[in-house]
């Protein structure tokens, strides 16, 4: 995997994550809020229930204050009888606003300010009589409530019109007496119907509460899932990252083995030159050339996509025009022709077909045309399959009669003939009207440490 591909897999697993995480914290605080109403819808049952039971004590505190005032006549019960009926009447408005289609939200609100009834709770009990306001049970609970009502208003009306007779001294003791069994009688269909609202409640309520129930059950699947499904993504984009690691471990490997290699490779040339006795300042330059010829190697490597991989058309015509230019006096015209396939090779290949290159040019250059000072070097670089064919020849004056390429015991021989059994590859010369040297070896892809040079 080349540099940019890390880079841009590296970038996508991040993006990747941060949008999975997002989705998950999206989703679950989405979860939050619906697992909240559901328990709302929960407690708006037993929150109506407590409700309807206020108001229900009001009314039989308020009957005990009427049979207190059949027997006493004293006005301070009906005073506190009145005081009860507030209370209930304020309880029974909000119930009705709970029925309507439009209630109202503030009144509600100020009817429960006393109560111990969270805001929350208050607002749940508001949604699910406006979302369950067609249903059966809360239409059969609402007729039940308006039966209880009038049962309820009937009581009333004769407590006051039996109240404002007190007064006056126009009812009697018989007449108190009727007038209570009356009230008892009234007082006695006000609780079975109060009964059977009730049990209308409890209907009611078992439907809401499995409705909330059914919202906390799928909510808490559809929170398992999506957890499974997060720790299942997080779990691969941990193995991408890792992987990522492991790739990226490989490749700082990878270096080590390539400046090993290339450590040994100068190390082995220059005692190869250390073995001969020439010109020491001829011995450093062609050091220095075989070391930059190796340099424009990692050089275009890095400039490239790939770490393993280069172009050898692009390395190779910046190699001839460096030794072109090192080379090649103002004495001498020497032309250099080049034909290059768009030939990717591997680094461990590519650093000893340089210096192969490196070193035949050279000593063309210099040796190749003493007896003319012009000429022609010619270079090209074919694929056939999976074979790569170098051909590099000059029309100079070629090799002496005695000098055989392959076995000469000069460095550059001996270099060449190393690097040639390093790639596996097959030399053959020709050495007729100037040199053509032959070089054919096959493409290998392998990665990791190359062979040692010497």
């Amino acid at each position: 995997m080349d540099g940019d591909q890390l880079k841009q897999k590296r970038f996508y697993l991040s993006r990747r994550l941060i949008v999975v995480v997002g989705i998950f914290i999206l989703a679950a605080s989405g979860l939050t809020v619906l697992t909240n109403f559901s328990i709302n819808i929960i407690a708006a049952s037993g929150d109506y229930s407590t409700l309807i039971s206020q108001w229900n004590r009001h009314h039989y505190q308020s009957a005990m204050h009427v049979e207190r005032l059949a027997r006493t006549g004293n006005p301070e019960h009906f005073n506190a009888y009145q005081d009860i009926q507030t209370q209930k009447n304020s309880l029974q408005r909000t119930v009705d606003e709970l029925f309507s289609a439009d209630p109202d939200v503030a009144g509600i609100f100020q009817t429960f300010d006393n109560e111990q009834i969270k805001p929350n709770e208050i607002s749940g009990l508001i949604t699910v009589f406006d979302y369950f306001h067609s249903s059966d049970q809360v239409s059969e609970l609402n007729r039940q409530w308006e039966t209880l009502k009038e049962v309820e208003n009937r009581q009333h009306a004769l407590v006051k019109e039996w109240y404002r007779n007190f007064p006056n001294k126009d009812i009697t003791e018989n007449r108190i007496q009727k007038k209570l069994e009356n009230y008892n009688a009234l007082h006695e269909q006000w609780t079975q119907r109060s009964k059977t609202l009730m049990a209308s409640v409890g209907d009611a309520s078992g439907v809401i509460k499995q409705f909330g129930l059914w919202i906390s059950v799928i909510l808490g699947i559809l929170l398992v899932l999506i957890g499974v499904v997060f720790t299942v993504r997080a779990n691969k984009s941990i193995g991408r990252w890792e992987e990522a690691l492991h790739e990226k471990d490989i490749l700082l490997a990878e270096i080590h083995h390539r400046v090993k290699n290339n450590m040994a490779v100068i190390s082995g040339m220059l005692e190869l030159e250390s073995m001969n006795e020439g010109n020491a300042d001829r011995a450093l330059r062609e050091s220095r050339d075989r070391i930059k010829s190796m340099a424009m190697i990692h050089e275009k490597l890095y400039q490239s996509k790939s770490f393993s991989d280069i172009n050898l058309a692009d390395y190779l015509d910046e190699l001839t025009d460096y030794i072109c230019s090192t080379y090649i006096g103002h004495q001498k015209e020497i032309t250099v022709e080049t034909n290059f396939d768009p030939v990717q090779l591997n680094i461990n290949q590519a650093v000893p077909v340089g210096l192969i290159i490196n070193e035949i040019m050279a000593n063309a250059i210099e040796h190749g045309f003493q007896e003319n000072s012009t000429g022609t070097i010619t270079i090209s670089v074919h694929q056939i399959e999976d074979k790569v064919q170098i051909q590099i020849s000059d029309d100079g004056d070629g090799l002496p009669e005695d000098v055989d390429f392959t076995s000469s015991d000069s460095t550059g021989s001996a270099i060449v003939g190393a690097l040639i059994q390093q790639i596996n590859g097959d030399l053959t010369v020709e050495n007729d009207r100037g040199l053509k040297v032959n070089i054919v070896f096959q493409k290998s892809d392998a990665t990791g440490s190359s062979n040692a040079l010497f």
